[in-house]
């Protein structure tokens, strides 16, 4: 990786007055007893680390080994302990106290840091630090560059050197009870929805895009002193805050900003409205300056354009399945899931109690009780299951928006999967419900798969479409899944995250909120608020098949032989339960969104009825 030209010559005019400043002998250049280069090139051992912090570490040791013609050691700080004359690289935040010294002398240095690196001398240590990873790799880049072309420009490297790199920029300005606002953090709750924490996110990039080290992250972390708190967080700035129905306030409590509606779309509208006064101040320079108790009041207002409303829902109140929303996928009673891990079937039980199982111990695995929907899976023999399916199919099918699906997941070994699809949609009854939605293309979107884990899930993308030979025939269906292509491979794009500990307990343990953003652009990704995956179109092909409607299904089964966590019969549960507290699908007319729904399943003839008619009807491509 590069440096940008422009950066390149700032830094070598900074370098002349950081080399002229610097006091010291040269740091040694020899081998240790092994020989190899004196320094050995550290980095973390922790797991969760970006690959930036190893692409650095490699830069540096690649022109050593190449200039100096010299061995040189990559190691983590876990692997040895320090200890006197331990000669040592430091690239990024180790275990080694210098790490540390290095990171705060930089980040007190200067609020908007967030391009900012330091490359200082210390004890035994030459300390490479950035606050962002890109930066950190410019930083190896740079010292590369500059100290290591050859054992003259080694030599330059004093014992006391120290420079700090400041990138070019203006602070915003804004203050909050006399403290930058760039310097505070976002915070978001448990289970907290993307339809605002979307806003969220764009308020932390707006500040980073300034070079301000801005973050996001949920209530149970370690509290930090100067927080944006959006929505009902649990710091007790937020719960001295009452607001209700439509309206949002935005209050400074202390040294704590907060951001609260009554609904979640006033919350929305209450972090679009702070996101609109930081966004005024970068384009006109005027800033504002809130004082401790100054409060803004206001209101969602749907009928304001771009608003984002609430077209269809089921919070599963009573004790009935809603057959106007709630149907069979695709008649795949009369069919089965598969073959067990056991050497028997996995059948299907659908909405109406209808299962390809026949024998009479299957109880009911889909009703409504308690507020939930609950979706079960048994084991009916010895080796024979039984999984729980539902669909919008027949009912419902959408483009464009916000999805928000409260879940509580099943418990190991049964697998949850929660995903839209536009598959099987010729038909004339089909047509009739949905106005012809024929097509020889479309996109599987897997919000949720679990694969039977507690501390797993995932979002997948699949691309489909009907293959042809050169004659016109139909050959059969080609394939694309994002698992296959390389930019989605590494960790920093990784659609699979591993549950944080720091909710206590397991995936399956409690509720949390699985999101799904798509507009003409991208798909988005989010848990309980905070987004870990995004697909963007540009950089795919066949971005049109990722606009046309789509209908919704959930499931929950165990015991298949090919998918997910293999049952045992000494460990596991003959039940395991899906409990679905909501499923919630907001959009906005300017989005080029449509929702279309249609009658129950099982009656012949009703209405359909379409959400935003002016919109392009159906996509059809």
């Amino acid at each position: 990786m590069k440096i940008k030209r422009i950066l390149a010559l700032i830094l070598v005019f900074a370098l002349v007055v950081a080399l002229s400043a610097c006091a010291g002998k040269s740091v040694p250049a020899g081998l240790n007893d092994d020989g190899r280069f004196i320094y050995t090139i550290t980095r973390t051992g922790n797991p969760d680390a970006v690959p930036e912090i190893q692409d650095g570490a490699r830069i540096i040791r690649t022109a050593i080994k190449e200039n100096f013609s010299v061995q040189v050691s990559m190691a983590k700080d876990d692997a040895i302990e320090d200890y006197d004359n331990n000669y040592e690289i430091l690239i990024g935040n180790t275990n080694r106290e210098e790490s540390t010294i290095a990171y705060n002398k930089l980040v007190n240095n200067r609020k908007n840091n967030l391009k900012d690196f330091i490359v200082t001398v210390i004890n035994d240590k030459i300390c490479i630090q950035a606050v962002s990873d890109t930066v950190l790799v410019n930083a190896c880049e740079w010292f590369a560059q500059t100290f290591c072309q050859s054992l003259d420009t080694w030599a330059t490297l004093k014992s006391k050197y120290e420079f700090l790199y400041e990138c070019p920029t203006s602070t915003l300005g804004n203050t909050v009870n006399g403290v930058d606002l760039g310097t505070f953090n976002m915070v978001i709750p448990r289970n907290f929805i993307y339809l605002a924490g979307i806003i969220a996110e764009d308020i932390v990039t707006l500040y980073s895009n300034s070079l301000y080290p801005m973050t996001l992250y949920h209530d149970f972390k370690e509290e930090s002193k100067y927080e944006i708190l959006a929505g009902d967080t649990s710091r007790p700035e937020s719960q001295g805050v009452s607001v209700e129905g439509d309206n949002f306030i935005i209050k400074v409590v202390g040294t704590k900003l907060v951001v609260k509606g009554g609904s979640d779309l006033a919350t929305r509208a209450g972090l679009e409205h702070l996101y609109n006064e930081i966004k005024k101040s970068i384009d006109t320079g005027v800033t504002f300056n809130w004082s401790d108790g100054h409060t803004i009041n206001g209101k969602y207002d749907a009928t304001a354009k771009g608003a984002y409303t609430l077209n269809w829902n089921d919070e599963f109140e009573g004790t009935v399945t809603d057959l106007n929303k709630w149907g069979d996928y695709r008649n795949e009673v009369t069919g089965t899931a598969g073959d067990s891990c056991l050497g028997g079937t996995v059948y299907w039980q659908n909405v109406h109690n209808e299962s390809g199982y026949k024998g009479s111990n299957l109880q009911d695995l889909i009703y409504q009780s308690d507020g939930n929907l609950h979706m079960l899976t048994q084991r009916v023999t010895d080796k024979d299951f039984v999984g729980a399916q539902i669909s919008s199919y027949w009912t419902m099918t959408f483009r464009y928006g916000i999805m928000e699906i409260r879940a509580n997941l099943a418990d190991i070994p049964a697998a949850v999967s929660l995903w839209v699809n536009g598959s099987s949609t010729s038909g004339d009854d089909y047509d009739k419900r949905f106005g012809g939605q024929n097509r020889t293309c479309m996109t599987e979107i897997d919000i949720l798969e679990n694969y039977g884990r507690n501390t797993h899930y995932g979002s997948a993308i699949h691309r489909w479409w009907i293959q042809h030979d050169k004659n016109g025939g139909t050959t059969g269906n080609g394939h694309n899944g994002i698992g296959g292509i390389a930019m989605y491979q590494t960790k920093k794009n990784n659609n699979n995250l591993y549950y944080s500990d720091d909710y206590g307990g397991d995936l399956t343990a409690d509720y949390h909120v699985f999101s799904y953003y798509w507009d003409d652009t991208c798909y988005k990704f989010a848990f309980d608020g905070k987004k870990y995956f995004d697909y963007q179109f540009e950089d795919n092909n066949s971005v049109s098949v990722h606009c046309l409607m789509n209908y919704f299904i959930m499931r929950c089964r165990m015991g298949l032989a090919t998918y997910g966590v293999t049952y045992k019969t000494d460990e596991h549960t003959t039940l395991s339960e899906l409990l679905v507290d909501y499923v919630r699908i907001y959009q906005s007319e300017e989005m080029g969104a449509q929702l279309i729904t249609a009658w129950p399943e099982r009656q012949e003839n009703g209405e359909m009825t379409v959400t935003y008619p002016n919109n392009a009807f159906g996509a059809q491509y």
